[in-house]
């Protein structure tokens, strides 16, 4: 009995966090997440070979090869922690991308000298489009909102978090827009 009672409690915390959770949500575009000064051709060079190793990446050599997926992708600083460099990469056209082109493959990935550290991958279900850049944190990294087209008034939401090594997702919710373009965020149960 008490061990039911316990599980009751807990599964009624987990709701209360995830309407807490989405009920902060910042809309799309939130100010200041991205930075639009290009990347060097060594940090080019350097997430390219990380990215190499990914399975994402090599699952596309039946249709293409690693290098058109690599040569592909689109690069975008993305300010997460004050103090490191991160990039966001996404796929371009082709095996990582859907047929209409609005969900893909994406990465988050840290710089540093000489190096490229991936802290998120499709591995951890990190893809679709880029929603939005949260002010809440953890573990000194910015939390990430992430959509997924269902149609031209739906989407999927997924809010993911930094646990210190891997970005994770921490709950899922379901967009809907109106007639006017209002939004309606829905957390998952």
């Amino acid at each position: 009995m008490k061990i039911l009672i316990l599980s009751l409690i807990l599964l009624l915390q987990a709701k209360d966090q995830s309407t807490t959770l989405w009920g902060n949500l910042h809309t799309y575009k939130s100010p200041g997440f991205s930075d639009d000064r290009p990347l060097s051709a060594a940090q080019l060079k350097t997430i390219s070979e990380a990215l190499r190793k990914e399975k994402y990446v090599a699952q596309c050599r039946s249709e293409e090869s690693a290098d058109s997926v690599l040569q592909k992708l689109r690069f975008k600083r993305i300010q997460l922690s004050p103090n490191r460099e991160n990039v966001l990469v996404e796929a371009g056209a082709g095996c990582l991308r859907g047929g209409q082109g609005a969900n893909g493959a994406m990465w988050i990935v840290q710089l540093g000298p000489g190096m490229a550290t991936i802290l998120a991958s499709p591995a951890e279900g990190f893809d679709g489009w880029l929603y939005s850049v949260q002010t809440t944190a953890s573990k000194g990294y910015r939390d990430i909102v992430l959509g997924w087209h269902i149609s031209a008034r739906e989407a999927g939401l997924g809010w993911f978090r930094f646990n210190g090594a891997r970005y994770q997702r921490l709950s899922n919710a379901t967009l809907k827009r109106d007639d006017n373009g209002n939004e309606t965020v829905t957390p998952a149960k």
